[in-house]
């Protein structure tokens, strides 16, 4: 292969960037052969695109039936830059073997949606480098990062003060009426990942049968198309097993249930995808009863409430105060700085809570997205597998 190497490499290497911050980096490209190319092109793209079908009974005028398959997508652009770093699309120049690189960089716009990765749509964020040749493939390279959208949980309203629901369901055998089964749960809303969900939970059990009570965090995913229809997906992303309550009898927890590395609530400046979380309590009823659920919907935030600073474990190794880092570098910028260092992950710039220990930022294992599509060729380099990073807290 004429081309030994063609790689994207950011200059942030957590990959983490915030509307309004530079994305920077360069592209190495090592070939063995002189090749006839018309240039070099890079291309920054954010965009959400919303993909599915669904299949209906058809019949024709002869009475035969059949199924159809209707596509539904949608997609909007937030960020865009092409830019040709060596040559132009209309001219043609010899590149010898060698070894070559090229910085890049790109501000990105404000006001634009976290990165998501879901099963009928994303939120994605990638730099393209192509060597364009003229009559032959083109040789490409691409990476994906993540952006993040602050959703700071101070300013939501109503995440101070707890809510609590209650759900009852009376039980009905042979004509005979017995219960009720009641559930109440009282929860703060507000949460980050790698905060505890701590949750009253109450099961008073006035039935003769047992009941099996579990808590749910749920992910709902609402996709919606260009023409207004929608597509839902929901999947449970941690869940705890709380209890047995006895025939006549009651019991309360205190739920100690983790969030996962998520992405935030709503999806902030995304119209066609939106993000809730829904904390269930499920009372499980043996026999052949139905069992008595209630929900909640609780917010997963990037910043977590200030009564809860002091209680997070700093992320960030200290520099005793006057004395050099390692090998007479600069010591690590603090987290208020656009400057990224591997040290001192991103927060958002000009964020208030200086008192507030910056987050490690961990992909999200719940699902990951190909980043190839079909602009892109086979002769394209570069890791396809892509999972976003989002903010997670190490609280005491």
């Amino acid at each position: 292969m004429s081309v030994q190497e063609f790689e994207i490499k950011f200059d942030n290497p957590t990959r983490v960037y915030y509307g309004g911050q530079q994305v920077s980096g360069s592209a190495t490209l090592i070939t063995t052969k002189e090749k006839k190319i018309r240039g070099i092109c890079l291309r920054v793209k954010g965009a959400a695109d919303v993909h599915w079908t669904e299949s209906r009974s058809v019949t024709d005028s002869d009475g035969k039936s059949g199924t159809e398959t209707d596509h539904y997508s949608a997609h909007e652009l937030y960020a865009h830059m092409q830019i040709w770093l060596v040559g132009s699309p209309s001219g043609e120049m010899m590149l010898p073997p060698g070894k070559y690189t090229y910085p890049f960089s790109y501000t990105l716009p404000h006001n634009i949606p976290s990165s998501f990765e879901g099963i009928n749509g994303h939120v994605r964020y990638t730099v393209k480098v192509e060597v364009v040749r003229p009559w032959r493939f083109d040789y490409e390279s691409k990476a994906a990062f993540t952006v993040l959208t602050p959703l700071d949980l101070n300013l939501e309203p109503g995440m101070q003060e707890p809510v609590q629901k209650t759900q009852e369901k009376y039980l009905c055998c042979c004509c005979c009426r017995s219960g009720p089964v009641s559930l109440v749960c009282s929860v703060h809303r507000g949460f980050v990942p790698g905060q505890k969900i701590e949750a009253i939970v109450e099961c008073d059990n006035v039935t003769t049968e047992e009941v099996s009570v579990n808590c749910y965090l749920e992910k709902v995913v609402t996709f919606k198309s260009s023409c207004g229809s929608t597509n839902r997906s929901q999947n449970t992303v941690a869940m705890e097993r709380l209890g047995v309550v006895k025939a006549n009898s009651s019991n309360a927890w205190r739920t100690k249930l983790t969030v996962p590395v998520l992405p935030p609530s709503y999806l902030k400046y995304c119209n066609y995808i939106d993000i809730t979380y829904l904390l269930w309590v499920k009372g499980v009823i043996t026999g052949f009863h139905n069992s008595v659920n209630l929900r909640t919907e609780v917010i997963i935030g990037t910043i977590p409430l200030r009564n809860y600073f002091q209680s997070i474990f700093s992320s960030v190794p200290e520099v005793p105060s006057g004395s050099a880092s390692p090998q007479g570098e600069e010591s690590p910028p603090s987290f208020e700085s656009a400057v990224v260092a591997p040290s001192a992950p991103p927060m958002e710039p000009g964020s208030p809570y200086t008192d507030l220990p910056p987050p490690t930022y961990e992909e999200c294992s719940l699902i990951k997205g190909n980043i190839r599509d079909k602009e892109d060729n086979e002769h394209t380099y570069g890791a396809m597998d892509f999972a976003p990073r989002y903010p997670m807290y190490n609280f005491r």
